[in-house]
């Protein structure tokens, strides 16, 4: 898949608020409630951002890869290929 094909699916996915951190404002996507027949896609995705994620610091000594698109950072929930979980906020 082309990074196009990339951001535009980034861009149009379902994602939620995550009301448990609210020092760190974001929304998620999951695989298996916000992808149903499409975890191909969703596998895609995930292995183009662990592919092309950029490490960056975070807060209290943390490090994580981000990928930069649509006015957005997102990162995954594991930084692993097996990931269920996308992560994003506003840049």
């Amino acid at each position: 898949m082309t990074k196009k094909e990339i951001d535009v699916l980034l861009k149009n996915a379902e994602y939620q608020f995550a009301k448990t951190m609210p020092n760190n404002p974001h929304s998620y996507t999951v695989v298996n409630k916000h992808w149903i027949n499409r975890t191909r896609l969703f596998k895609e995705v995930v292995a183009f951002i662990k592919d092309n994620a950029v490490r960056e610091y975070w807060n209290y000594g943390k490090y994580y890869n981000y990928y930069y698109a649509n006015g957005y950072k997102y990162w995954l929930g594991l930084d692993s290929y097996d990931t269920i979980l996308i992560n994003r906020a506003s840049v």
